[in-house]
């Protein structure tokens, strides 16, 4: 059933939740309020995900702990599983259905009378798990909170791995891809254009570049009220041995201007 819900009033003006769909009722009690919903794409922002907080605490002020996913599918909030006390897979770019339902759950909302903890945590890769691009919000909040990945004040909330490709890591093939792109009003980044590709080598040019291109067509901002462009590099480096398999990459995302992948990172 489509519930639409208003969030009490708050310091963001005309504050209202987004209409949400429950996927899963796992519990429903004074001891612990477990579900799983949807929402649309474009309802993932700061905004509106504190006022769904705000109408989910109001809704079940009586229980002493609550947890929503809160997903970007109906068919992901409704299948996915919730297994508790187990962690779940790890996602990888050639991921399984489970996973794929894992990529679908963009935010995570907990209430916690016993701790006396409440917060957001908008999750851009996708997982119950922690995830390195993740923005924590902490409730209540008087202000726009602040958000870890952004461009032109947009706050990134989907992509899908970013990933150094095998053969270009075996190959010991880098690069640096400069990219412009449009961040949509509806968030999605489209007409994604190679601006400079001069430091590719003519060997490796098709496979990264087209994975750099392929990469920046599966981020999701904010919705705005109009469309961004904007530049970024993809830097793919090696700093070490690669191994058969193609070894540890390590990869920072240095919003606005730039994405560096590091091939042969030694673990620790």
């Amino acid at each position: 059933m489509l519930i639409a819900a208003l969030c009490e009033q708050s310091a963001f003006a005309g504050c209202r939740s987004p209409a949400y769909r429950v996927g899963q009722r796992v519990e429903e009690s004074k001891d612990l309020v477990a579900l799983t919903v949807s929402i649309r794409p474009a309802d993932f922002t700061r905004e509106r995900l504190v006022c769904l907080a705000r109408a989910f605490r109001r809704k079940y002020a009586n229980s002493a702990d609550i947890e929503i996913f809160v997903f970007s599918s109906p068919d992901a909030a409704r299948d996915y599983t919730v297994v508790r006390g187990d962690e779940a897979p790890p996602v990888y770019r050639n991921y399984d259905a489970y996973a794929n339902m894992l990529r679908q759950l963009h935010a995570e909302y907990r209430y916690s009378a016993t701790n006396s903890e409440e917060h957001v945590v908008l999750k851009p890769v996708g997982s119950d798990r922690g995830g390195r691009y993740d923005t924590r919000i902490d409730l209540p909040v008087s202000t726009m909170p602040s958000c870890d990945k952004s461009v032109n004040g947009r706050c990134l909330v989907a992509l899908d791995e970013i990933v150094y490709p095998t053969e270009s890591l075996l190959a010991r093939e880098t690069a640096r891809v400069q990219l412009s792109a449009t961040i949509a009003k509806d968030g999605s980044v489209r007409d994604v254009r190679v601006v400079d590709e001069a430091d590719v080598p003519t060997a490796g040019r098709a496979a990264l570049v087209r994975e750099a291109v392929e990469d920046l067509k599966t981020w999701r901002f904010e919705a705005g009220p109009h469309a961004d462009r904007f530049q970024i590099t993809y830097s793919y480096e090696i700093v070490g041995r690669i191994p058969p398999g193609g070894g540890q990459v390590e990869v920072q995302l240095l919003l606005p201007e730039r994405v560096i992948l590091r091939g042969g990172v030694e673990l620790r």
